[in-house]
């Protein structure tokens, strides 16, 4: 069995802090805004699984990024987080970096 993993390539270190370092906004500089570690105030809380990332707030899970072998991140979030309505299936919006979605879920 393998070990269960709490950290991140190299490459997806560099993905996401070129994200982070990007002047405009985008998805990542979103989560890290909102994000605080346990014990101190904000929004949102991070774990690392096994390559992948987690957002949480009161329990429940937002937003869980993925990591492609070349580094590339995505972002899968719940729609109703991107389209305010809570009705419908269980489906997620996946963002890759550099995308974004408008109210009704349209890539833009």
């Amino acid at each position: 069995m393998a070990a269960f993993d709490r950290r991140l390539s190299d490459k997806a270190l560099d993905a996401l802090a070129r994200m982070a370092e990007d002047g405009g906004g985008n998805w990542w500089r979103d989560l890290l805004s909102l994000w605080a570690p346990s014990g101190h105030e904000g929004e949102l809380r991070l774990a690392i699984r096994d390559g992948s990332l987690n957002f949480y707030s009161c329990g429940q899970s937002l937003a869980r990024i993925t990591l492609a072998r070349d580094g590339g991140p995505t972002l899968s979030v719940h729609a109703k987080y991107v389209t305010g309505r809570s009705e419908g299936p269980q489906e997620y919006v996946a963002l890759r970096a550099g995308e974004g979605r408008d109210a009704n879920g349209a890539v833009c």
